[in-house]
C-alpha cells in the first residue's frame, strides 16, 4: 500500500457559518481532511528549494498522520544507508466555485457527477483515491487540496513536450529508459465517463482482472502509458486518449499496431483479442480526408488505393447497396478481367488514341510516394519509364490479377473460362466479388454512407470541398473522386448524376449514349430464330455511303469498317445479342441517336470466309445443302432461313447448285445484312460510351482541368471496352490512379 499524506494549501479557507450548495460541499471536503489529519497551509508550502521538481512544481511533505488506502495510520518509510531516497510525488486537487474539480489540472470533473462521489470521500477519509495510486510502495504521493473561488473556465492547450522514456514491442518486454509522459496506473474498475462540461474521464484498470501496459506514440510526437485490462477494447483507447489528451482527439485519425503495422479500426475488438497486450500503439494523424462518390467498381478500387495510402476516405453511394452492378454482372457470374489486353484495339474512346495509351501509361508506373509501399507489398510492381506500343501498361493484367487474388480478405480465388479468355470468379459469384471489395475497403477504414446521392461541389477557401448531397446533407473533404458510373443500368441508381455535375462546372461531354447494348430487328428469311446462339461468329459494321456510322473510338478512322472478334452472338425475340453483336453495338447507337443513317451490321455466321465456303460447296457432291450447313455448324432453322433467303431449294443437292445460287449463298453466309431497326438503349447496355473527354483531364492523375482536386474516374471518363472484362480493367485501372493521386495530393497539401 502506498502512504498518503493529504495536505492542503487552501486559497480561501472554508468561511466562518459554512455555505450553501456547491461551497459547502468543498467545506465538507477540506473539513473532513483536515480531521483525518491533513493541515492547513499556503501556496508557499508546497515547494521546498531543496527538493527536485515533480510533477510540474516542487513539493516537501506535510506533517501529519499518513494514511494507507485501508484508512489506517502508516509510519513513513526509513531511508537506510545505500539505500534510495523514497521517491514523492505532489498531486494538486483544485475545487472550483463552479462545483468543477481538477487533479493535476487535468480535464475538468463535475462535483455533481455520481462517479466521483468515491473520489472525493477518500479524499474526506484522509485516504489516497485508488486511481492515484501509483502501484509501488516506495513511492510516497502528498495531495495538496486548493480552493479557487474563482469559476472554472478551460485553460489554452500547452504545447507538448516530446517523450523520452520506455517502449514495448509487440509481445516484448519493457525498454530500458525513463518513464515520462501522462501515466495512468489506477486501481479503481470504473467505467470510462462523461462529466457536466461533456468531457471525457478515464478511470483506469481493475487491478484484480487481469491488465497489461500499453503505450500510445500519438501523431504529434508525445507519447502516454496506461495499463487497460485485457477486456477493454480499442474503442476504451481511443476514449483514454481523449479523456488524457483531447487536444490529440481533436481531429480524424486511426490507431495501428507499431510493427508491423496493422490498422485498429474495429472498436469492439478486446486488447486480448487485438494481441496489444504490452505493446505499442500508434496515432497516425487522418488530415486529407477523401471522399469517393460512387461504390462502384471504379469507386471501390479508387476508395481502396486511396486508404492503402494512408488516406482517410469515406464513399457515399445514391442507392442502399455498394457494388450493385459488380453483383449483377456477367449474369451474376461477373467476368472481372480479360486474359489478353491490346491497345486500342480493346477499347473505344472520341479521344484521342494517345490520351487514352497516357492513362494506362501513368496508371501503371507507380510515381508516387504511397504507390511505392503499396507495389512492395500488394502488386509486385515493376517499374518501366516507357512501355512496349501494344502494352497497356505495367500494372499488368497479371498484377491486377494478383490484386484481385490477395489483397480481399484471402483473395479471390479465379478461374479462366478457356474457350472465351474471361477470367471470372471460381465461385462464379459476382455477389463475392464485391463483398470481397467492400471488404477489403472496411479494413482499411473506409467508411460507407448509403442513400448520399451526390448533388453539387463546392470549393472552399483553403481549397477543400464542400459536397451537398440529395435532400440536404453535407460532407467536407480535401480531395473528391467522382466515380458515379454512366447511365447505364438506371434501376441501378446509374442516372448520370456525375455527368450533369460536371457539365454545370463547365466541362464539356462528348454525347454519352447506350453502350454494348442489344440491338433490335427482325431475323433472316422472316423466320423467328429466338433462342439459336452462334458461338464463332464475326461481325463488322459497314459505314452507310454517307459516312454516318462515326467513330468507333481507339485508332479506328470515321467510315472505316470496323470488325468484331471471332465470338458469341445470339437471337433474341426481339433482335440480336451476345458479345459479337454487343461490341459494335454502339456504331447504330450513335448514329441514330445523331440522326444519321446507321452503318450496317454483316454477318460471317461461322467465321468462315467467302473462299472456304466456295471451296466447300463445290466438293460437297450429292450432299444436300442443308445437311452440309448443318454439319459445318450453323443450326437447322438457321440453315433452312439461310437457303431460303438466297434462293436455294432446301432439297438441292451441292453438285446440282447453279453459279448465281452458289454466289447467293456463299453471300450470305459470309455477308448477310443483319435488319436492324433500333437498340434496348440504357436499360440493357452494359456501359455508357461518351462522357468527359481524356484532354479535359490530366491524364497522369485523372484530376479535373477545371476542378482541382476532384478526380474522375471509371464510366465517367470518355472510355469503354469490349465485352470480356476489359470494363471492370478500366474500372480498376483508373480507380487506383485517381485513389493513390487524390491519397499523394492530400498528404502533401497543407494543414
Amino acid at each position: 500500500m502506498a502512504p498518503c499524506r493529504s495536505g492542503q494549501v487552501v486559497r480561501g479557507a472554508p468561511q466562518e457559518g459554512g455555505r450553501n450548495g456547491k461551497g459547502a460541499a468543498v467545506d465538507d471536503i477540506f473539513e473532513g481532511a483536515k480531521a483525518a489529519g491533513a493541515e492547513q497551509g499556503s501556496f508557499e508550502d508546497m515547494y521546498d528549494d531543496d527538493e527536485e521538481e515533480h510533477g510540474g512544481g516542487r513539493f516537501k511533505a506535510f506533517s501529519g498522520a499518513a494514511r494507507t488506502l485501508a484508512g489506517g495510520e502508516a509510519a513513513p518509510p526509513q531511508q537506510q544507508q545505500g539505500q534510495r531516497r523514497p521517491e514523492r510525488r505532489a498531486v494538486k486537487i483544485v475545487f472550483y466555485a463552479n462545483g468543477v474539480f481538477t487533479v493535476d489540472d487535468g480535464e475538468p470533473r463535475s462535483m455533481n457527477d455520481p462517479a466521483n462521489l468515491p473520489f472525493m470521500e477518500a479524499i474526506m477519509r484522509g485516504q489516497l483515491p485508488p486511481e492515484l495510486d501509483p502501484g509501488d510502495p516506495n513511492v510516497q504521493v502528498n495531495v495538496n487540496l486548493l480552493r479557487s473561488e474563482e469559476e472554472y473556465t478551460p485553460p489554452a492547450q500547452p504545447k507538448v513536450k516530446a517523450f523520452s522514456g520506455t517502449g514495448h514491442k509487440l509481445g516484448g518486454s519493457s525498454e530500458a529508459g525513463g518513464s515520462g509522459g501522462a501515466s495512468t496506473s489506477g486501481a479503481g474498475a470504473a467505467p470510462v465517463l462523461a462529466d457536466a462540461y461533456g468531457a471525457v474521464t478515464w478511470a483506469g484498470a481493475d487491478p484484480t482482472l487481469p491488465h497489461t501496459s500499453i503505450q500510445l506514440r500519438l501523431a504529434d510526437g508525445s507519447r502516454l502509458r496506461a495499463e487497460f485490462n485485457l477486456t477493454h477494447t480499442v474503442g476504451d483507447i481511443r476514449r483514454f486518449i481523449r479523456a488524457s489528451r483531447p487536444d490529440a482527439a481533436s481531429g480524424p485519425y486511426r490507431l495501428a499496431t507499431a510493427f508491423p503495422p496493422q490498422p485498429l479500426d474495429d472498436d469492439s475488438v478486446t486488447i486480448e483479442a487485438a494481441g496489444l497486450a504490452n505493446s505499442v500503439v500508434v496515432q497516425n494523424p487522418q488530415q486529407h480526408e477523401i471522399v469517393v462518390v460512387g461504390a462502384g467498381a471504379a469507386g471501390l478500387a479508387a476508395a481502396y488505393f486511396a486508404a492503402v495510402s494512408g488516406a482517410q476516405v469515406k464513399v457515399l453511394e445514391k442507392t442502399d447497396e455498394a457494388g450493385k452492378k459488380v453483383r449483377i454482372s456477367g449474369g451474376t457470374r461477373c467476368n472481372v478481367l480479360p486474359s489478353t489486353v491490346e491497345l486500342p484495339r480493346d477499347y473505344f474512346t472520341d479521344s484521342s488514341t494517345s490520351a487514352l495509351r497516357a492513362v494506362f501509361r501513368w496508371a501503371s508506373q507507380g510515381v508516387y510516394a504511397g504507390e511505392h509501399a503499396v507495389a512492395s507489398s500488394f502488386l509486385k510492381l515493376a517499374v518501366h519509364p516507357f512501355l512496349p506500343y501494344n502494352t497497356p501498361s505495367t500494372w499488368s493484367l497479371d498484377d491486377c490479377h494478383y490484386w484481385l487474388s490477395n489483397s480481399h480478405e484471402g483473395g479471390i480465388k479465379l478461374a479462366l473460362e478457356e474457350a472465351t479468355g474471361k477470367w471470372f470468379p471460381a465461385s462464379n459469384s459476382g455477389a463475392e466479388v464485391r463483398d470481397r471489395l467492400v471488404q477489403a475497403c472496411r479494413k482499411l477504414g473506409v467508411q460507407f454512407a448509403h442513400g448520399a446521392g451526390l448533388e453539387d461541389v463546392q470549393q472552399r477557401q483553403d481549397g477543400g470541398w464542400e459536397l451537398q448531397l440529395q435532400g440536404g446533407g453535407r460532407e467536407a473533404a480535401q480531395r473528391v473522386i467522382l466515380a458515379t458510373g454512366g447511365l447505364s443500368y438506371p434501376a441501378l441508381g446509374t442516372t448520370g448524376d456525375g455527368y450533369r455535375l460536371l457539365e454545370r462546372h463547365g466541362h464539356s461531354l462528348h454525347t454519352p449514349y447506350a453502350a454494348l447494348t442489344p440491338l433490335l430487328g427482325t431475323h433472316p428469311g422472316g423466320a423467328q430464330l429466338s433462342g439459336i446462339s452462334l458461338y464463332e461468329a464475326e461481325l463488322s459494321a459497314v459505314p452507310s455511303s454517307s459516312g454516318g456510322g462515326g467513330s468507333s473510338g481507339g485508332s479506328k478512322k470515321k467510315g472505316a469498317r470496323a470488325k468484331a472478334q471471332r465470338t458469341a452472338m445470339l437471337f433474341t425475340h426481339r433482335g440480336y445479342s451476345g458479345p459479337a453483336i454487343l461490341d459494335l453495338s454502339h456504331h447504330v447507337v450513335k448514329a441514330l441517336e445523331r440522326q444519321q443513317p446507321a452503318p450496317q451490321i454483316r454477318a460471317q455466321w461461322t467465321g468462315d470466309a467467302a473462299p472456304e465456303w466456295e471451296a466447300r460447296l463445290l466438293e460437297g457432291g450429292a450432299a444436300l445443302v442443308s445437311n452440309m450447313l448443318r454439319r459445318e455448324g450453323l443450326p437447322q432453322r438457321l440453315a433452312e432461313a439461310l437457303c431460303l433467303e438466297a434462293g436455294v431449294p432446301l432439297d438441292r443437292k451441292l453438285a446440282e447448285l447453279r453459279k448465281s445460287e452458289r454466289a447467293a449463298l456463299v453471300a450470305a453466309l459470309t455477308q448477310y445484312p443483319l435488319p436492324i431497326s433500333g437498340h434496348e438503349g440504357y436499360a440493357k447496355a452494359e456501359v455508357t460510351g461518351g462522357g468527359l473527354p481524356l484532354n479535359e483531364v490530366d491524364c497522369g492523375t485523372l484530376e479535373s482541368r477545371r476542378l482541382p482536386g476532384v478526380h474522375v474516374c471509371g464510366e465517367l471518363l470518355d472510355v469503354f471496352g469490349r465485352i470480356g472484362g476489359y470494363n471492370f480493367y478500366w474500372a480498376f485501372v483508373t480507380g487506383r490512379l485517381a485513389g493513390l493521386s487524390a491519397a499523394e495530393a492530400a498528404a502533401a497539401a497543407p494543414h
